[in-house]
């Protein structure tokens, strides 16, 4: 879905049912309630889905705090173990981003949720700070999500390409 590098990689390992993690992760109306500085969300389709379903096209049209407008679109879709989408918009300094939320079922009560984000690095300032700053953004997010899912460890880090 990209030609783009992985830039950061993030998990949570948690106590909850694998299928509740994911139907978490996948209600869009609600990521609000974990990541940081988004004010408004709204969820659209290609065509009717059942209610807290999703399906390729599917969009969240994300509004952040100064003025970052986001369209982020599911681009695979594999419910209850994981998901792809695209992210694109005003003031959006990613190019060919592909987010992806996987989870990996250690059993029926536990498993491991992993975040990873695939995108072009830009000039030179970008380059040096985006990964930090999407690291600290992200981290922050996923001690939220933790917090939801039973988490018990949750890490982020950006990857290294030596």
């Amino acid at each position: 879905y990209t030609t783009a590098p992985q830039q950061t990689e993030g998990w949570i390992d948690f106590h909850f049912a694998p299928e509740k993690v994911f139907a978490r992760v996948a209600d869009h109306a609600t990521m609000g309630d974990w990541m940081p500085f988004i004010t408004e969300i709204t969820v659209t389709h290609p065509h009717a889905v059942p209610p807290g379903e999703s399906t390729i096209g599917t969009a969240r049209h994300i509004t952040m705090m100064g003025a970052v407008a986001i369209v982020e679109t599911v681009v695979y879709w594999n419910p209850p173990h994981c998901y792809a989408y695209t992210g694109q918009g005003k003031h959006f300094p990613m190019k060919n981003y592909v987010g992806l939320l996987a989870v990996d079922a250690a059993d029926a009560q536990g498993g491991r949720l992993v975040l990873r984000e695939y995108f072009d690095d830009m000039g030179f300032v970008e380059q040096a700070i985006l990964p930090h700053g999407a690291v600290t953004t992200f981290k922050h997010a996923l001690g939220n999500l933790a917090r939801l899912i039973g988490g018990t460890e949750y890490a982020m880090t950006a990857v290294s390409r030596l």
